[in-house]
């Protein structure tokens, strides 16, 4: 009853800052407030029969008329920074509760991207982002968290509806594709990348980044969806726009970031790299050149780095390597490519070759 009682706060709050100036929304959440009371005595009801109240994750709970609201606060073209920040944290606050049908996943991101794409709030943006993380968290792990044994068929029946689309979503590229999108782009965008949403972003993609691969056996859609993240990491990496992220800013930054993640990755699942097909694939197709173009950037710039990337190498390390013929290869900091042989033997003094 208590979450009950925060959300019937938060919709009064928002209707006391919409009902002059956004009248659509304040019809919305006058219909939220009049489905409260139903809720409630659902509650009352179940609290009685069950001997306990219902949990985070009950269908009780996942009201599609109490999120539209703050939904169209956020979707608002001229909402003002107040009625945002009460719109988030209610949709933060129902995220968090897991009171979202896995349906409204997809109107939650658009409007995340809305605001990603024109506010400029740190406190906004930081905000989205936790929202963020809690909305794909629970849509990548709700399926491990069945419900109790001894729920009503009714209940199971709506639990198993819910955990087969559940599975939808992690194998959902569109939906991955958004989210990446948004943290990558509030990355790009933020005054520094030691700034706190330039933080939170590079924290929530690397979260992403996780949930997408900790999920790739867990059908071939999810499976899928992790080849293409890998290729758009790469891609991001050699600062190219990508299938997915062609929008993007990128930045140097983000390079810097796209080779973090897919060093976190590789480490991380070697194994899947190593013994999976299409992971041997894009592996050699994507990153062999960027690993041409590191080392080509580390031979080539005279200054130790490339004034537009986020890579940057040392001014005075050679790189050595050596083939099956004993042959060796070193490139230096001043671009001079020498070759010589192992087995080749010392010249003597005075002697003319």
């Amino acid at each position: 009853m208590d979450f009950l009682r925060l959300l019937a706060a938060d919709l009064h709050a928002l209707r006391a800052e919409a009902k002059r100036k956004y009248p659509v929304v304040k019809e919305a959440v006058d219909r939220a407030l009049e489905a409260l009371p139903a809720l409630q005595q659902q509650y009352a009801a179940l609290l009685r029969v069950e001997g306990r109240a219902p949990g985070p994750g009950h269908p009780l709970f996942q009201s599609e008329s109490v999120l539209r609201p703050f939904l169209l606060a956020c979707n608002h073209t001229n909402a003002s920074h107040k009625i945002l920040v009460l719109a988030l944290a209610s949709i933060q606050r129902l995220v968090s509760w897991d009171a979202i049908e896995p349906a409204s996943v997809g109107s939650i991101l658009r409007v995340l991207q809305i605001q990603a794409e024109k506010n400029a709030h740190a406190d906004v943006q930081v905000k989205l982002l936790q929202t963020l993380l809690q909305l794909m968290t629970l849509a990548y792990e709700e399926k491990k968290d069945a419900g109790p044994q001894d729920k009503t068929k009714q209940q199971t029946a709506v639990q198993d509806t819910g955990q087969q689309q559940d599975s939808e979503l992690v194998g959902n590229e569109d939906m991955v594709m958004q989210a990446v999108w948004i943290c990558m782009h509030l990355h790009a965008t933020s005054s520094s990348a030691s700034s706190v949403v330039g933080n939170t972003a590079a924290m929530t993609i690397r979260q992403l980044v996780s949930l997408a691969f900790g999920k790739v056996h867990a059908s071939p859609e999810a499976k899928h969806v992790g080849v293409l993240l890998f290729q758009e990491l790469c891609f991001m990496s050699r600062e190219e726009n990508g299938v997915w992220l062609k929008r993007t800013a990128v930045s140097p930054m983000s390079a810097a970031l796209g080779v973090e993640l897919l060093e976190t990755v590789l480490a991380a699942h070697y194994a899947l790299f190593r013994d999976d097909v299409e992971f041997k694939a894009v592996l050699k197709q994507q990153m062999t050149p960027l690993v041409q173009s590191v080392l080509e950037m580390g031979c080539n710039d005279k200054s130790g780095g490339s004034a537009n990337s986020g890579i940057t190498g040392p001014t005075n390390t050679s790189i050595t390597s050596s083939n099956t013929t004993g042959a060796v290869v070193s490139c230096t900091g001043n671009d001079r490519i020498q070759t010589s042989s192992k087995h080749e033997k010392p010249k003597r003094k005075g002697h003319v070759v």
